[in-house]
């Protein structure tokens, strides 16, 4: 305390007060880049997950992006829900996979076609690849979903990601241009390898995980971080101001109240 008492004798009030101008000025210039608002499963805060009203009270909200979650139906439609039974979402039994798309639309299960065409344009989508549980795999789900990309002309606006890797190398072969990113929620993958073997640009870890020095390690291997699912205004504050690139919340107009109280760094874009 006595060295900068002194120091701050030497240079004067008026050249000390000067100082501290200056470098609130630049904090304010610089100050974070802004992460990408993702409204996971719609924004759950907003009304249930997974459906078209939610969605398009995300969109009037003008989140950046939409995730969603993806099963394949038994006669291949790419069907929007985070479970392959219904019991849960929709309060009865069943199977995605061993029902038709028109017996799912029914009961009221969107197609990722029909979340396409509300989004496209408005915002981004975000989809998360599931498959059943245990060894079972919906077979054929990453070359439907990447030709009804390339049909509807929304590759370059969407990000397709997955806690299976085996779907985001496969997804890498067959469209090396899709952006993707690796869902995981324990530590200890390399991050250096992430792109090398999956072809990923995103790493999306749970966000305990995102500590700045995570965040700062993903970048220097030249990944981008979008943890799951931030829903607290303290976690939101900590990973906008550790230049996290997006966040995935059930709250999307919690995270853009948070963004607007950190200054935005100068030049940086989403």
């Amino acid at each position: 305390m006595e060295k900068n008492s002194s120091s701050v004798k030497k240079l004067g009030p008026a050249r000390y007060f000067l100082l501290i101008t200056l470098h609130l000025v630049f904090l304010l210039t610089v100050g974070f880049a802004q992460p990408l608002v993702v409204a996971h499963r719609g924004g759950t805060a907003l009304g249930p997950e997974n459906r078209l009203s939610t969605f398009q009270e995300a969109i009037a909200l003008k989140v950046d992006a939409i995730e969603l979650d993806i099963h394949q139906s038994k006669d291949g439609a790419l069907m929007v829900i985070h479970d392959n039974t219904l019991d849960r979402t929709f309060g009865r039994p069943g199977r995605v996979d061993r029902m038709t798309r028109q017996e799912l639309v029914e009961i009221g299960v969107p197609t990722l076609e029909q979340a396409v065409d509300l989004a496209k344009g408005r915002c981004r989508l975000v989809v998360e690849i599931k498959h059943p549980h245990g060894d079972e795999r919906h077979e054929g789900i990453e070359k439907r979903l990447v030709e009804l990309l390339r049909t509807k002309n929304v590759v370059q606006e969407t990000i397709v990601i997955s806690f299976d890797k085996k779907s985001l190398v496969t997804l890498h072969k067959l469209a090396p241009e899709l952006t993707t990113g690796y869902l995981f929620a324990t530590p200890g993958y390399p991050l250096d390898q992430a792109r090398a073997e999956l072809g990923v640009t995103y790493v999306g870890p749970y966000y305990l995980l995102a500590t700045p020095a995570f965040i700062g390690e993903a970048h220097k291997a030249g990944l981008k971080v979008n943890p799951w699912t931030v829903n607290q205004a303290s976690g939101m504050r900590l990973l906008i101001e550790s230049d996290c690139d997006a966040i995935t919340t059930n709250e999307p107009a919690l995270l853009q109240s948070e963004m607007k109280k950190v200054p935005v760094r100068a030049g940086s874009g989403r």
